[in-house]
């Protein structure tokens, strides 16, 4: 997809805003948090999807396992993660948007990588290894 010049200024331009008030908005909703819960009796409509219960389970812990890793990880390294691996974006776009040099973004991506898989390993039990940076 080639964008036009206008539109490759854009694109970075509008993902840190959009960044900026999210993190706005977490700051906001972490100082002040919700009143209450979701009522039990809400939730009485919930039902499983197919497939087999232990394979779902298994799927749903590895999630949350991820999620816990990638809440432990460093600021940066967190973004950098979920700007690359779960948002997809290119590397050029993610060092337009923060304004860095592409090599500093493959640096990072590298490093939250693996501090991201030291992280996992370490909440699954598994023994430390030493790794060749």
């Amino acid at each position: 997809m080639s964008l036009c010049p206008d539109e490759a200024r854009f694109f970075p331009w509008i993902i840190r805003i959009t960044r900026n008030v999210c993190i706005d908005h977490l700051r906001r909703k972490r100082a002040r948090p919700p009143a209450q819960d979701l009522a039990a009796d809400e939730l009485h409509t919930l039902r499983a999807s197919g497939g087999d219960p232990g394979q779902l389970y298994a799927a749903d812990s590895n999630k949350r396992l991820v999620h816990r890793a990638l809440q432990e990880l460093t600021v940066l390294n967190r973004e950098i993660i979920l700007l690359k691996d779960i948002q997809g974006l290119a590397l050029e776009e993610i060092a337009s948007m923060l304004d860095v040099p592409l090599g500093t973004v493959k640096s990072r991506c590298n490093r939250a990588r693996l501090e991201l898989a030291r992280k996992l390993a370490f909440l699954r039990g598994e023994p430390a290894r030493s790794t060749v940076v």
